[in-house]
């Protein structure tokens, strides 16, 4: 029955536009029956909320330029220029869509390190990679930062995809929920995940964080030269951390990286390459 209603419920939000009323029915239809698992056009199953914008990215309709049904193309086209064996590197891996998604395009020789701090999204994650069997899929729940430590994580009600470290740019408000995250830093985490590999891709998404995430990273990056990085740039997430778009393109210009698209859209996904 659940499979059902998740099926339609996906049909009818690809083919009709946000209206009033949608998000209430939804939101019944997640605290009766969800998450609900839902096949994807790429052909691997994921749980889902309804009610989440961010959930139902996944399963837009390819003609749509619906906003709330719009999910980007940049990351999944490097994605799908990955190697076989080598190794894709998912900071703030949601529930898995982009995970899923290099699993399988680098086999069973390749590796994808999943970090997702959130614990909503977490198990989400782990069912997703249970329900495709990607045994080359290596989740860990905790956030990267420049330093270990224990932070606050603020996991938004509503939107899937805002979930976001505390800052000390004021209080959480109505539309999160808090809960203590172990923060680590990538260079002491990842070199025994990845191992051998060639990196060939590593993705940045962590609203705001993403200076913090890249100053734990210096050594890895120094050391195993992914062949492209891709940050999520969105200007007013990064100064809730005291931090600029400037202050990324600098880190890694240091480690001989450069940017390939410089916008001045207020977020866009920013490719560097290694020279």
């Amino acid at each position: 029955m659940s499979s059902i209603v998740g099926k339609l419920a996906v049909v009818y939000a690809r083919n009709f536009p946000n209206h009033r009323g949608r998000f209430r029915l939804f939101s019944l239809l997640d605290r009766c029956f969800g998450p609900f698992v839902v096949r994807t056009a790429e052909e691997f199953s994921l749980e889902v909320f309804l009610s989440s914008a961010m959930d139902l990215s996944y399963f837009r309709n390819q003609n749509s330029r619906g906003p709330e049904l719009a999910i980007d193309h940049i990351v999944p086209a490097l994605i799908r220029e990955l190697k076989p064996g080598e190794c894709f590197i998912d900071v703030g891996a949601n529930i898995g869509w982009l995970s899923n998604l290099a699993s399988r395009v680098v086999g069973q020789e390749g590796r994808v390190v999943s970090f997702e701090p959130s614990p909503r999204e977490y198990v989400r994650l782990i069912h997703g990679i249970l329900l495709n069997k990607a045994e080359n899929i290596i989740p860990v729940n905790c956030a990267l930062g420049e330093a270990p430590s224990v932070a606050v994580l603020e996991v938004a009600r509503d939107h899937t995809g805002l979930n976001r470290l505390a800052s000390a740019a004021g209080p959480a408000g109505s539309g999160w929920t808090k809960v203590a995250v172990p923060v680590w830093t990538g260079d002491e985490v990842l070199p025994p995940l990845v191992g051998s590999r060639a990196v060939g891709l590593l993705k940045i998404d962590t609203e705001g964080a993403e200076l913090l995430v890249l100053s734990g990273l210096k050594r890895f990056i120094a050391k195993f030269r992914p062949r492209k990085i891709v940050v999520e740039i969105t200007p007013a997430f990064l100064l809730r951390f005291g931090s600029d778009k400037k202050g990324i393109y600098e880190l890694l210009s240091v480690l001989d990286y450069v940017g390939t698209i410089n916008s001045d859209l207020p977020q866009y996904d920013e490719v560097f390459v290694a020279r």
